[in-house]
């Protein structure tokens, strides 16, 4: 796109530890409520509104959900008057930001993580789920499709499309124990190969 010949052209990726890799566990489905879990900042260009918009859609469903936000900020009170709005609060649980180790420990709680961004390069967060075995959700931005790849690592979902990511949620929660193993092994695999430190 820049006319930059390809023999000048090194790709490097966010490095992944081999700490982290090792805290790979084979996928087990919990019981209800279906656990979606997101990890990062509240800011416009992640998409969380997107994500609130689809919890209202899993509640018209009927859909037993919880889910979990851990972010470094505070909602905007746009974001609070939306989640009281779509009458979602009860199902929402927001948490400050963790340390490394504890955010681990909550991850490993989810069912799946859900990165509703406009728009990202590679998302560290997505990376290190896949690593330590947890299904992903993703948008169908930036690099994600290098790593979110349909029916192999995990789901893709349009950008600002609140119903494919209700769909993509449900789609997750009905998967097999057996073949969302072998979609977080693979994913797993695919971070350790081109991502690991």
């Amino acid at each position: 796109n820049f006319g930059a010949h390809k023999k000048h052209i090194k790709v490097i990726h966010s490095p992944i530890s081999k700490s982290v890799l090792n805290r790979y566990v084979p996928y087990k489905k919990n019981k209800k409520p279906f656990r979606i879990g997101y990890v990062g900042r509240f800011h416009w260009v992640k998409g969380v509104r997107y994500a609130f918009d689809a919890c209202a859609i899993l509640n018209s469903q009927k859909f037993d959900y919880r889910f979990t936000v851990v972010s470094s900020n505070s909602p905007s009170e746009e974001l609070f008057f939306q989640m009281n709005q779509l009458g979602i609060r009860d199902s929402v649980n927001i948490m400050s930001e963790l340390p490394q180790e504890q955010l681990f420990e909550v991850m490993r709680t989810f069912d799946v993580l859900l990165l509703p961004s406009l728009n990202e390069g590679i998302a560290n967060v997505v990376l290190e789920a896949m690593a330590i075995g947890i299904p992903v959700i993703s948008t169908d931005c930036g690099g994600m499709p290098e790593v979110v790849i349909p029916d192999t690592t995990g789901w893709l979902v349009p950008v600002r499309d609140s119903k494919a990511i209700a769909k993509a949620i449900i789609t997750v929660s009905e998967t097999s124990e057996i073949e969302l193993q072998r979609m977080t092994q693979n994913a797993h695999d695919y971070v350790k190969t081109h991502f690991k430190a």
